[in-house]
């Protein structure tokens, strides 16, 4: 029976992001030892260090996110751009344009830089997500042996960080061209919070908890676009690549804090890339579909008012991970022992019960060869009634 898997993308924005669709790899190569061909990843960031990243699969080798998975936006020549397209770029703060410089080992936790980054680069992405889609949509899937579409939508999974300049700079014109180019792909946004930074380092940090809050001021605003909203126009360097905005830019959104219920604290970004990777994967699967997916749950949600306030719209969710872990050489020796059992109930069973068997054969309705009261069915049966000699 094949594999039952949806069609998705994932989509990693800066380091954060990268480090999770890299697990979110790993986890689908040590479960079908291979990425199924109806799943894509892109990893999108400003610093070139992070596509250097790898982890080890459970066979032991080493495994990276492959060059048709990773972009770079990098930026030489920032302020020579700038001056030649001030009109573009009117948005960029006054006091954001010194840090405005070569952007090749990250944005500098400026998010007007990320944002810069990707409007330069916005011919590079758009390919590399239009060629990613395809590839995932493409006809042939239908006909694999190994793998059954589960539905015919595609999902496509944004995960960063909105402490930093790329993921909190990139990740609103991300799901805006993601909903040009793929207008009926289903769109949801996990945004890790600063505490797990905050933790991780005292040292730079300035900008992490003020990134968060004008992300999340911007992405409220968006998140009531709709019917009799007021539509923005979203400017690139080229009028063509123009386009007017009147919807939200996600289905659903989901923030991610570094402390669960009970108060315990990742202090490293790792782990906690780690632990997303396990909702991005589960989401592929029939256990995402079983009843409703996290997804469809937040829409109904959304859409139903029902944890409105006033003319405020609810829009955002958070979520928790859980994982069974367990011995699997023993589980292994359980189901052997198992196993033999039955094997030799059946072999014992098989043998105390032949007289039953034969004793049921004979006295058949289709064979009812046994002699009874004198008649002659043996010989009836054994023997034609009219022989030739």
């Amino acid at each position: 029976m094949p594999t039952k898997v949806k069609r998705c993308l994932y989509i990693g924005l800066g380091g954060t992001g990268m480090k999770s669709i890299l697990y979110t790899k790993k986890m689908f190569i040590d479960t079908y030892g291979e990425v199924p061909p109806m799943i894509g990843f892109i990893g999108i960031d400003t610093d070139d260090g992070e596509y250097k990243g790898s982890l080890k699969l459970k066979n032991g080798e080493d495994m990276t996110l492959a060059p048709s998975e990773k972009l770079k936006i990098l930026v030489e020549e920032p302020r020579e751009i700038y001056n030649v397209n001030r009109d573009r770029f009117s948005w960029v703060p006054e006091k954001n344009l010194g840090g405005l410089t070569y952007m090749t080992n990250g944005a500098g936790q400026l998010r007007s830089n990320g944002r810069f980054a990707f409007i330069v680069n916005y011919v590079d992405i758009r390919k590399k997500i239009d060629d990613v889609l395809n590839a995932i949509t493409n006809a042939r899937i239908i006909d694999n042996n190994k793998y059954e579409l589960l539905n015919t939508v595609t999902e496509i999974h944004m995960v960063f960080s909105m402490s930093g300049g790329t993921g909190s700079g990139t990740f609103l014109n991300m799901a805006y061209l993601l909903r040009d180019l793929a207008p009926k792909c289903k769109i949801t946004g996990y945004a890790v919070l600063p505490g797990v930074f905050k933790a991780m380092s005292r040292a730079g940090m300035a900008n992490v908890s003020a990134n968060t809050y004008g992300a999340i001021v911007d992405l409220d605003y968006l998140m009531h676009m709709g019917i009799g909203s007021e539509p923005f126009k979203l400017e690139y360097l080229r009028d063509s690549e123009n386009y007017d905005v009147h919807i939200r830019p996600f289905n659903s959104f989901i923030f991610i804090d570094n402390k669960n219920e009970n108060l315990d604290a990742f202090t490293n970004i790792t782990d906690l890339a780690e632990m997303i990777s396990l909702a991005l994967v589960t989401a592929s699967g029939e256990l995402s579909t079983a009843s409703a997916s996290v997804s469809d749950n937040l829409e109904k949600y959304i859409d139903a008012g029902e944890m409105d306030i006033e003319n405020k719209k609810a829009w955002a969710s958070g979520m928790g991970i859980c994982e069974i872990i367990y011995d699997g050489n023993t589980l292994s020796d359980i189901y052997s022992i198992k196993a033999s059992k039955n094997i030799i109930e059946r072999l014992l069973n098989s043998c105390v019960d032949t007289d039953l068997i034969v004793d049921s054969w004979i006295d058949s309705a289709e064979v009812n060869i046994r002699e009874n009261d004198g008649n002659d069915n043996v010989i009836d049966y054994l023997w034609n009634k009219v022989p030739k000699y």
